[in-house]
């Protein structure tokens, strides 16, 4: 497995990734807000006191009223100043895509803890093993294959990046408790409906993607445009595939007496859908050798 070293890496636990996140998240926006506030930016100085309302028939200095939606103004004003620095700046972007990877587990977390209970050991292998070798694969796809120099195009490939392995994962989970459950003559309809649930909510996300892609990866060239599309696509036939499946074995649960073609929609289903994820990752691979000797520039701009 590449980069075992990585898996055996004392990384913190959740709650401690989560505590530095938010203190390095904090620690950033105060930066911000004071590099914003003393170098001015065009920003009002909040510190300022307000000048005070004329009184009633003096009109001394001409001073005008200055209401609460001024006041509300200036404040949103600073928080979209405070909020473009931190995305602009070369350092802080990289605490927001780590807010990013931190929120995504934290869901990831919170749909273990609502949908599938304690996991497995064999579950806990197998994400183990599709995470390291999605980010060990996806490491050598930008910095090999699109030769991405620029900031942000790095930024936005991790962040696209993040989305897709959060799915991945999450489908890989729901195959594993589907062939648990359907072994398991004491499975309750509720376990087999919280699966189903999420992987619909999943093939819905792969949606969002598919349309994240056609206004992101057009625009910037047709290249990004394959790119995008054939990842978006594996997980979607990958998220298809588990709910056919699942499909089929609740059909078979509440069919009366014994299916005798079960086998046959099985066979099928799995060749039709283990055929088409080999056949566009094959043409993905080809994409990328043809890209990587063209020289053609793949990169986000």
């Amino acid at each position: 497995m590449p980069l075992l070293f990585l898996e055996r890496f004392p990384w913190p636990s959740l709650q401690t990734y989560t505590a530095l996140s938010v203190a390095l998240l904090a620690g950033s926006i105060f930066s911000a807000y004071t590099t914003v506030t003393e170098q001015g930016f065009g920003v009002p100085d909040m510190d300022e006191p307000l000048p005070p309302a004329p009184l009633v028939g003096d009109n001394r200095g001409g001073l005008e009223h200055v209401t609460s939606d001024d006041v509300v103004g200036a404040d949103t004003e600073l928080a979209t100043t405070v909020m473009w620095y931190l995305v602009t700046d070369s350092l802080f972007v990289w605490v927001l895509v780590n807010t990013a990877f931190c929120s995504l587990m934290l869901i990831a977390k919170m749909i273990q803890c609502m949908v599938f209970g304690p996991l497995r050991v064999s579950e806990k292998q197998h994400l183990k093993d599709k995470f390291w070798n999605f980010i060990f694969y996806k490491f050598i796809f930008i910095f090999g294959v699109l030769n991405v120099q620029m900031v942000e195009e790095v930024v936005m490939w991790c962040l696209w990046f993040s989305a897709l392995v959060f799915l991945h994962l999450m489908v890989q989970l729901c195959k594993d408790r589907f062939e648990y459950l359907s072994f398991s003559p004491t499975t309750s309809m509720n376990s087999h409906v919280r699966v189903l649930t999420l992987l619909v909510s999943l093939l819905l996300g792969c949606c969002g993607l598919a349309v994240v892609c056609g206004l992101l990866g057009a625009a910037h060239g047709m290249h990004t445009l394959s790119f995008m599309a054939a990842e978006c696509l594996l997980v979607t036939v990958r998220t298809g595939h588990v709910i056919m499946r699942y499909t089929i074995h609740l059909w078979d649960l509440n069919h009366p007496g014994t299916w005798e073609s079960k086998g046959s929609y099985i066979y099928y289903t799995d060749f039709i859908m283990e055929l088409s994820m080999l056949s566009l990752d094959l043409m993905h691979h080809i994409h990328m050798l043809v890209s990587d000797r063209a020289g053609s520039t793949t990169g986000w701009y």
